[in-house]
């Protein structure tokens, strides 16, 4: 929101609960959507893909961990299809930069440039591919 009035725009703001989507879908829309530390977060990561996607016009800005071929993966069914991820161990509420869960899911590179592109964005540009201090993460930018 600063960054926002800092170049006079004024975007409406509101709380959303994103794994339940409780908020009026025109709310929701955009021409692009800004996802920054978020998808690894949640229950059901390919999910929130599949239920934002119809939301956003054009872009998807996605800043997020990733999990690496080589790692110890797990997984997970997700509308019907099987993906695989990192199971990393988060802090709960206690800890301001985990999740609300008692693990959060790295899904591979792979897996989530596939379910952009189901979901209609054509271009997918990997933007940045870095080491953090808890792992890999990526930036990209996904288009219709």
């Amino acid at each position: 929101m600063v960054r926002c009035n800092l170049f006079n725009e004024n975007p409406t703001v509101f709380k959303c609960d994103i794994e339940v989507w409780d908020a009026p879908k025109e709310w929701l829309q955009a021409d692009g959507c800004h996802h920054i530390g978020v998808l690894y977060h949640l229950k059901d990561p390919v999910s929130h893909l599949r239920a934002l996607a119809p939301l956003i016009h054009n872009a998807v800005f996605l800043d997020t961990h990733i999990a690496l071929p080589t790692d110890t993966l797990e997984e997970y069914t997700s509308g019907g299809e099987r993906y695989r991820y990192k199971r990393y161990a988060e802090g709960g509420k206690k800890d301001v930069f985990s999740g609300m869960y008692d693990h959060a899911k790295w899904l591979l590179l792979e897996d989530i440039k596939g379910v952009l592109s189901q979901c209609g964005f054509s271009r997918i540009n990997l933007l940045e591919e870095r080491t953090e201090r808890n792992g890999p993460r990526i930036l990209m930018l996904a288009q219709r």
